[in-house]
């Protein structure tokens, strides 16, 4: 089944399909990384339940930057401004997260 699968990927890369070639090896790993994060969150929970409130806290304000600059500044421009604002936020709630453990740890 391998064998089949390059070969598919070798004949779409000769059609010029880079978009669907992309797309079929960015959807192939997806299953294992669901294998990694069951076997994770099996043994520690916090480990996985720690992230949901930054991914939520971070991710949100930075895809609405990207929307809501995207006519004024441009694509590029928006991203970046994007990536700043979720790198400020990211470190202010990881200080946050951690702070607040040790405060539990220590007392």
């Amino acid at each position: 089944m391998d064998k089949d699968i390059i070969s598919d990927l070798i004949e779409q890369i000769n059609q010029k399909n880079l978009s669907n070639n992309l797309f079929y090896l960015a959807k192939e790993p997806l299953p294992l990384v669901g294998v990694i994060a069951a076997y994770e969150a099996r043994n520690s929970l916090w480990t996985i339940s720690r992230q949901i409130p930054v991914v939520m806290l971070t991710m949100t304000p930075m895809m609405m930057v990207c929307r809501l600059t995207q006519n004024s500044i441009g694509l590029g421009y928006s991203l970046a401004l994007g990536w700043i604002v979720f790198l400020i936020l990211l470190v202010t709630v990881t200080r946050f997260m951690w702070s607040s453990v040790n405060i539990i740890e220590s007392q």
